[in-house]
């Protein structure tokens, strides 16, 4: 394999296909790139048996066609150094030749023939159905999600972002318990027909993400019971669902209907006010307590070692309650969030306080905290 690309390509590349490298194995191939140069297409994937991300490159110039894997970190290192063209030269010894200028590397690598196989014939040969569907499905989706999700590797099933399709909606949902988000979104009509629930895990919906933050118009998804395929113009995600059952949660969202009051409060004035007061929280509880009075409320923090901290806002309440919250469940709502104002429902002091972002169709839920008068 002999192939001339540019280093800027070349860095793009390889970090396209870096989410996807094992971070922690006993297994060599697993930390390595496979460089393949087929049909005057160039390809890198990498893969950590949960998710392969493979990522193509047209403007490349191929001499030699021919497969290697070495090392993906040292060849980034390497390639993040040049500024002009590059050469990998492989030979048959699995040894890397990166040349650029008057520089030279030589990198061990390992043979292509030990690089795991994904599922990706599964989707190419017509054996699962590939729709194409808008950036807007999952634009402000996922990454609303992915703060909410839970990192109790006891709970796994609650450590990735749930995809409910049903009824011509696609449902967003993401809990570790004590916060939920759900996000909804219409699905194109020749998807309306579908019924599915996939459960992605964490490390694969950021690099979802990453792709949908492009901004590319369209993509390309399909899924079967094991396996969700994710294609954009140049790069393809494919990752191992969770496999089990996602708890109900709409059991845990109060019909807001029955709301005891509903109003609207200024995203970033009160983001900001959180922000502050949780200088002072209590490091094991994170909590901040909110007091709401006719006109105003008070955001107020209080730890038995660092101090107390207390700021009022101005907002459109009638009545009184109180609440107490973890600031960073309340803070990652906000924070993701894209409107001027959300509509908050709160009902009794037991019972969790519902945050609407209405144009974005998301729906956050704190669950109260239980502190000491």
């Amino acid at each position: 394999m002999k192939i001339t690309i540019a280093a800027t390509e070349l860095s793009q590349a390889l970090s396209r296909v870096s989410g996807a490298v094992a971070k922690a194995t006993t297994l060599p191939i697993l930390g390595n790139v496979l460089i393949s140069a087929v049909d005057e297409t160039l390809r890198f994937t990498a893969t950590d048996l949960d998710k392969w991300i493979q990522h193509g490159v047209s403007e490349c110039e191929v001499e030699a066609e021919g497969k290697i894997t070495v090392p993906l970190r040292k060849l980034t290192q390497i390639a993040s150094t040049f500024t002009g063209e590059v050469t990998l030269e492989a030979s048959e010894s699995h040894d890397l030749t990166v040349n650029s200028g008057h520089s030279r590397f030589r990198l061990s690598g390992l043979s292509a023939d030990e690089f795991p196989d994904s599922e990706q014939s599964v989707f190419r040969n017509g054996e699962a159905d590939l729709h194409v569907v808008p950036r807007s499905l999952f634009e402000g989706a996922i990454d609303r999600c992915l703060p909410h999700i839970s990192r109790d590797e006891t709970r796994y099933i609650l450590t990735g972002v749930a995809l409910f399709l049903t009824a011509g909606r696609a449902s967003f949902v993401a809990t570790c318990g004590r916060r939920l988000m759900k996000v909804e979104r219409e699905l194109p009509p020749e998807m309306a027909q579908l019924e599915a629930t996939l459960i992605i895990p964490a490390p694969a919906a950021k690099e979802i993400q990453r792709l949908i933050d492009l901004g590319e118009e369209t993509y390309t998804i399909g899924f079967t019971q094991e396996s969700l395929h994710f294609e954009s113009a140049e790069t393809t995600i494919q990752t191992r669902l969770i496999s089990g059952t996602f708890p109900n949660f709409n059991q845990v969202i109060p019909d807001v209907d029955n709301s005891r009051i509903a109003f609207p409060v200024p995203r970033e004035e009160l983001l900001g006010a959180i922000r502050r007061a949780a200088l002072m929280a209590p490091s094991d509880t994170s909590s901040v307590r909110l007091d709401f009075t006719d006109h105003e409320v008070t955001i107020s923090a209080k730890s038995p070692d660092a101090g107390d901290a207390k700021e009022s806002l101005n907002i459109a309440f009638q009545g009184s309650h109180t609440v107490s919250l973890s600031h960073v469940f309340l803070s990652s709502i906000l924070a993701t969030a894209t409107a001027e104002e959300l509509t908050a429902h709160l009902f009794d002091e037991t019972s969790p306080i519902v945050l609407i972002e209405e144009e974005a169709e998301a729906l956050g839920v704190v669950m109260p905290m239980r502190t000491a008068a």
